[in-house]
């Protein structure tokens, strides 16, 4: 659902029967080809026409994609300079000192309440590129509905008082 197969195949089927229906009518009986002679001038017409409307409306649709796509990229750039600004500012634990530096415990870990700060936003990073997501795609637009947003709920996604301050934000 929502693939270019899925939504015009049923038309490609049609069109191809058609031309098929066509192709052995004028084996069966070539003097329709004269009749229908002025077909080919308006068809030499329209697709010029035709064309152009495809190239521009194509040349739109990328246009559009492409700018998503770019609010994507800066809103990634964004969200990774915020989470690495906030893991560089963390409270750290020092290790203790060891005369191997090599050995597993030489690294700094995060206090407890910095890991735990830390693991909400990136929660809430996680959380703004589905609902940014959401709103740029039309297959996942249900997940803006207050169904979806309960599904985000029951995933832990979301926390039932964050989907209350959404849904009473519209």
């Amino acid at each position: 659902r929502g693939t270019v197969v899925a939504e015009t195949w049923k038309s490609a089927a049609e069109h191809a029967l058609r031309a098929v229906a066509v192709y052995f009518l004028f084996r069966r009986y070539p003097r329709i080809r004269g009749w229908l002679g002025g077909f080919n001038t308006v068809w030499g017409e329209l697709l010029a026409v035709t064309t152009f409307t495809l190239t521009f409306f194509v040349n739109e649709a990328y246009s559009c994609w492409r700018k998503c796509l770019d609010i994507c990229y800066n809103l990634q750039g964004r969200l990774n300079d915020l989470s690495m600004a906030l893991a560089g500012c963390a409270s750290r634990v020092q290790p203790p000192k060891s005369s191997d530096p090599a050995s597993a415990g030489t690294t700094s870990t995060f206090t407890k309440p910095a890991r735990k700060v830390l693991l909400v936003v990136a929660r809430y990073v996680r959380l703004f590129n589905i609902l940014s997501y959401a709103s740029f795609t039309r297959s996942h637009r249900p997940l803006l509905t207050p169904q979806g947003m309960r599904r985000m709920v029951k995933r832990g996604l979301l926390t039932e008082k964050e989907h209350a301050l959404l849904i009473n934000s519209r």
